[in-house]
């Protein structure tokens, strides 16, 4: 596997330069011995072989998004370890092109859950979510999901079906409670404070729930993961969680196999959070 040593964007650059080209030949003879004996040193040269790819993507990502290029590096790498162990030649594809995707798949599972997504106008942000409270309101009282003139008559507001269509579909990116509304007087005005007018013992005892579940099954994971998942999740400044080659690492682990017991762990809880409380985390 390729080591920790690069910890910045230039660096995995130059490591990646450093690394032998491997033809279509050489790829198979190493997959079939991988798959053969499980050979660290094998897996090692094929994950370096195939940097090249995790490179070009990040290239292809980097510009565009507001994330560190070291974030999709380590996500990049996580895809390319996952199509190494799940590669199949049954699969009548080069390992290039299947590596490609896994690479590129997992680029985009990270932005789509740690980048920041574009602010919504605040006015449009308080209306939104008091349509979100007003249809679970309707769907508890009558049973059923509210038709959208139920919803509009329920409104404290005027809007019509064709505006609350177009508002629905404008919202529809999975948003963090803790996100900052985009407000010129409301300075650190969070989605969370749209939500919440006065305290709610149900909410707040369903939530006690949901965090006594989830601590449950956190503290019947082996001692390391534990460590890991809260030293990469610690409060830091930026709010975003400790970049994978900043953590202690006292065993020296690949980055693929950190971020194998990352994904490991957010699975985990959320099949044992579905399997206690019957729904998804």
């Amino acid at each position: 596997m390729a080591k920790l040593i690069f910890d910045s964007y230039p660096s995995f650059v130059k490591y990646v330069k450093m690394q032998k080209n491997l033809t279509k030949e050489e790829t198979i003879t190493l997959l079939k011995e991988y798959q053969a004996n499980s050979s660290e040193e094998t897996l090692e040269e094929l994950i370096n072989g195939h940097l090249p790819i995790v490179l070009s993507l990040v290239k292809k990502y980097k510009d565009t998004l507001n994330v560190d290029p070291m974030d999709l590096i380590l996500s990049g790498l996580n895809g390319l370890f996952h199509a190494t162990q799940n590669f199949n030649f049954s699969y009548n594809v080069l390992f290039s092109t299947y590596a490609y995707n896994e690479i590129e798949s997992s680029i985009r599972d990270f932005v789509r859950h740690f980048s920041h997504p574009v602010k919504i106008p605040e006015r449009v942000a308080r209306k939104y979510y008091e349509i979100v409270k007003t249809r679970k309101m309707l769907a508890e009282k009558l049973q059923r999901q509210p038709s959208e003139n139920e919803i509009i008559q329920a409104l404290d507001f005027s809007i019509t079906e064709e505006e609350l269509r177009r508002m629905m579909e404008s919202c529809q990116t999975p948003l963090s409670l803790d996100r900052p509304v985009d407000s010129e007087t409301d300075e650190g005005l969070t989605f969370q404070d749209l939500l919440i007018s006065e305290d709610d013992p149900k909410q707040k005892m369903e939530e006690d729930i949901e965090e006594e579940v989830i601590k449950q099954r956190f503290e019947q994971f082996p001692s390391k993961y534990r460590e890991l998942i809260l030293e990469r999740y610690r409060p830091t400044e930026n709010g975003k969680p400790v970049p994978f080659e900043k953590l202690s690492n006292k065993d020296h682990d690949t980055i693929a196999k950190l971020r194998y017991i990352e994904d490991w762990s957010k699975n985990e809880i959320a099949k044992y959070f579905e399997k206690k409380l019957n729904r998804k985390l």
